[in-house]
């Protein structure tokens, strides 16, 4: 053995080394890389260490896993109406329990609106039930909540409208952050829908000069007992919704008669001289539109016994209307009788009381 590798040294010396030195570094220096890596090798599969069986005392939080499907926050969600005005905001009750056997810790709920036409505008705590909790315009925090904790809270959302749009309907949702036993944890949650009702206006006006100042009526005025009066009733439906099926209905008093001068823009306009009840009805009320007008002409001709009196030029007023969107809301309202009083002429208001 000693006499091959005195053999092969003796060749190499003469074939390298001896003419360049640096053949021999470097064989050198790969013998002992190669020595240091067998030595790692054997060391590593000798080496058994002793552990700290304390470690998962020290730190009961290691490696706790945890249920995605069944997160340690239970969160559910009410509206205490779904139809609301926007004016008046949306009572939302949360109700939580911490199922976990570790503290909630920085938990987060967060309030978003998913349609691009509205925005929250700000939130207002109603009740939270002696909770510590930090509220901004649209975030609710809460520092922690003990192991096993039920928590109930009610919160107002008020909404705004960013594009006066006529859409009734706002998508929304909470989104839940917080930390338990070192992990962080995100869920999303889609709140129910949230259905704004629709405004419909709707007015009778009488007049005798027009807002321009044209003299639209005939006769004296204030009215005198036993002469002929003549009046417009102009009358006006403006929604910032959509809806169908629009009636209004009145009477015409006693002593007032319809005479044949009308105009009506949409609609249908209908008198029954039998009941003397005027109907007026549109199939369909588009939002922010003001093409739903309808005027006509009535003469009074007051008696003896309402001198000093203001005296109604329609009574029993009211209309209905279905909203065409949400919940399909059904409203039926009683409007304000238009009088001789003309309170929305200009020139002759306050002119309403008969003269002998």
């Amino acid at each position: 053995m000693f006499k091959i590798i005195h053999h092969h040294w003796n060749y190499r010396w003469e074939r390298f080394y001896s003419k360049n030195r640096w053949h021999l570094v470097l064989e050198l220096s790969l013998l002992t890389v190669i020595i240091v890596l067998i030595s790692l090798v054997i060391g590593l599969n000798v080496y058994h260490p002793k552990i700290n069986s304390n470690l998962t005392a020290l730190n009961p939080l290691i490696n706790i896993p945890i249920d995605i499907n069944n997160p340690p926050l239970d969160l559910s969600v009410s509206l205490a109406t779904s139809s609301i005005d926007i004016k008046d905001g949306a009572i939302l009750k949360l109700s939580f329990k911490n199922n976990s056997v570790h503290p909630i810790n920085d938990l987060k709920f967060s309030y978003s609106v998913l349609s691009k036409d509205f925005t929250i505008d700000h939130l207002e705590l109603q009740d939270k039930n002696n909770l510590e909790i930090s509220l901004n315009r649209t975030e609710l925090s809460f520092p922690s909540l003990p192991a096993n904790l039920n928590g109930e809270i009610s919160l107002k959302v008020y909404f705004k409208n960013k594009n006066n749009s006529s859409n009734k309907e706002i998508n929304w949702q909470i989104s839940s952050s917080y930390s338990v036993a070192g992990q962080l944890l995100k869920y999303n949650l889609d709140l129910p829908i949230v259905y704004l009702n629709s405004v419909l206006n709707v007015d009778a006006r009488a007049y005798y000069n027009s807002p321009q100042g044209d003299q639209l009526g005939s006769g004296p005025l204030p009215p005198l007992v036993g002469l002929p009066t003549n009046y417009w009733i102009f009358i006006e439906a403006k929604s910032d919704g959509n809806f169908n099926n629009f009636i209004y209905s009145a009477k015409l008093p006693k002593g007032v008669e319809l005479v044949v001068n009308r105009s009506i823009l949409s609609g249908t306009f209908n008198y029954n001289k039998d009941t003397r009840q005027i109907i007026w009805r549109i199939p369909i009320i588009e939002a922010n539109s003001s093409d739903y007008r309808a005027s006509f002409e009535v003469q009074l001709i007051p008696r003896a016994d309402q001198a000093d009196d203001v005296l109604p030029l329609l009574i029993s007023a009211h209309f209905s209307a279905q909203e065409s969107a949400g919940l399909k809301q059904k409203i039926n309202l009683e409007l304000i009788n238009p009088s001789t009083n003309l309170n929305y002429d200009l020139i002759n208001k306050g002119q309403g009381k008969v003269i002998k």
